[in-house]
C-alpha cells in the first residue's frame, strides 16, 4: 500500500493553531498506514475506508459526522462481523495518543475527537448488526410460519371432515378424538398466523391495511362458533351468544373475525371445565360495534392482561392464567387500533373478566 492511500496533512506553515493540528494529524495518519500495512488482507479496504472517515480532507484534522448520517453502503465495517469491526477499530485506536497524556491543548483535543469518532462509528456497525440480525430472525420466523400454515390447513381441514362424519359414521370415542385433533389444529393454525403477523407488524415493517365492506354479523359470528364450538366441546365450557345488534354492518369483516377468534379461544382456553364464556353484541350510542367477551374466571390478573396488548418485539409475552398461550391479545390490539377502535380489559366483581371492544362498525 502506498504512502498517498488517504489525504496527508496540509502544510505546517498555514498558522499556528492550524500547524499544531497539523503535526499531530501527519503524526496519527503516518502511524495509521503503518496499521493499516500491517493489516490481514482482507482488512486493509476497511481500514483504508476509517482512516478516510477519520481524518478527511488535507488540513487540520476533520471528524466527520456518525455513520448513521451517511448512506448505508459507505459504511467502512460493511461486510465486516461485529468482532471484526471492532478489531479494526480498536486497532486504530492504539494510534491515537490518550487525550490525558498531551502535551498541548490542541494534541489532546484533537486525541478526544478522534477518539469520540471511533466510540460513534463502533456504535454504529453495532445498531447496524443489530438490524440486520433483527432483519433475518424476522424473516425466518415468517417464512417458517409460512410453511408450517399450510400442511396445518390440510389437517385442519381433513379433521373438520371426518369430525362431521362427512367420509362415514364414527364412534363415540373416535368422534372425541377428532374433536380433540380439530381444535389442537385450530389452534396450531391461529398461533402460525399470530407469529406472521408480529413478525411483521412488531416494528412497524407493514401497516395494517382496514378494508370496508359490507357483511352480515350473523355470518361472521356462525364462522367463529364453528371454528371454536369443538374447543368449547372439548373443555365442557359453555359458549353464549347475545343480540342486541344484528344485520349488515359497514366495516372490515376479515378484522372482525380475527379479532373474534383470538378472544374467544383465549376465554375458552382460560375457563375451568364448567365454565361459561359470553360473546355479546350491542350497538353504541354513537352507532359503533361495540363487543363483549367475558369469561366467569375469577382472579385473571388484569393489569397483565392490559400489558400483553402493547407487546413489543423486545417484551415476549408469557402465559397470564390461562389467558394467552400466544401472540393474540397483541395482535387483536393492533387490529382493533388500526381499524380506529378501542379495546380494554375489565375485572368483573366475583364474576370473571370481560374483554370490551368497540369498532366504527356501523350498521346498514
Amino acid at each position: 500500500m502506498t504512502d498517498n492511500a488517504f489525504p496527508r496533512s496540509g502544510s505546517p506553515d498555514e498558522g499556528v493553531g492550524e500547524e499544531s493540528d497539523s503535526r499531530v494529524t501527519r503524526a496519527a495518519r503516518n502511524r495509521a498506514e503503518d496499521l493499516i500495512r500491517s493489516l490481514p488482507d482482507r482488512f486493509r479496504a476497511a481500514g483504508t475506508e476509517l482512516a478516510r472517515h477519520l481524518y478527511g480532507r488535507p488540513g487540520p484534522v476533520k471528524v466527520h459526522q456518525p455513520e448513521e448520517d451517511r448512506p448505508a453502503h459507505t459504511a467502512w465495517y460493511g461486510g465486516l462481523e461485529l468482532e471484526e469491526a471492532w478489531a479494526v477499530a480498536q486497532a486504530f485506536r492504539e494510534t491515537i495518543p490518550d487525550p490525558a497524556a498531551g502535551s498541548r491543548d490542541e494534541e489532546a483535543a484533537v486525541s478526544r475527537e478522534l477518539h469520540a469518532a471511533l466510540d460513534r462509528t463502533l456504535l454504529s456497525a453495532a445498531v447496524a448488526t443489530l438490524d440486520r440480525n433483527t432483519d433475518a430472525h424476522r424473516r425466518m420466523v415468517q417464512d417458517v410460519s409460512h410453511d408450517l400454515r399450510s400442511p396445518l390447513n390440510s389437517i385442519l381441514f381433513l379433521a373438520d371432515a371426518l369430525r362431521s362424519e362427512r367420509s362415514g359414521a364414527l364412534t363415540q370415542a373416535q368422534g372425541h378424538q377428532m374433536s380433540v385433533l380439530y381444535t389442537a389444529a385450530v389452534t396450531l393454525v391461529r398461533m402460525a398466523n399470530d407469529l406472521i403477523d408480529f413478525s411483521r407488524l412488531g416494528v412497524g415493517q407493514e401497516r395494517i391495511v382496514v378494508s370496508t365492506a359490507s357483511f352480515s354479523l350473523e355470518t361472521v359470528i356462525e364462522d367463529v362458533r364453528g371454528l371454536v364450538g369443538p374447543l368449547a366441546t372439548h373443555r365442557a365450557v359453555e359458549l353464549r351468544t347475545l343480540f342486541s345488534a344484528e344485520g349488515l354492518r359497514h366495516g372490515d369483516q376479515r378484522l372482525l373475525s380475527r379479532v373474534l377468534l383470538n378472544l374467544v379461544s383465549n376465554a375458552l382456553e382460560a375457563v375451568d371445565s364448567g365454565g361459561v364464556v359470553t360473546l355479546e353484541f350491542s350497538d353504541s350510542g354513537s352507532g359503533d360495534l361495540c363487543i363483549e367477551v367475558s369469561d366467569d374466571r375469577v382472579g385473571t390478573d388484569v393489569e397483565a392482561l392490559r400489558q400483553l396488548m402493547s407487546i413489543t418485539e423486545d417484551r415476549w409475552p408469557g402465559e397470564t392464567r390461562g389467558w394467552t398461550r400466544g401472540l393474540g391479545l397483541t395482535i387483536s390490539a393492533r387490529l382493533v387500533e388500526a381499524a380506529g377502535g378501542r379495546i380494554d380489559v375489565l375485572s368483573r366483581s366475583g364474576t370473571g373478566t370481560v374483554f370490551v371492544v368497540e369498532l366504527p362498525f356501523p350498521c346498514l
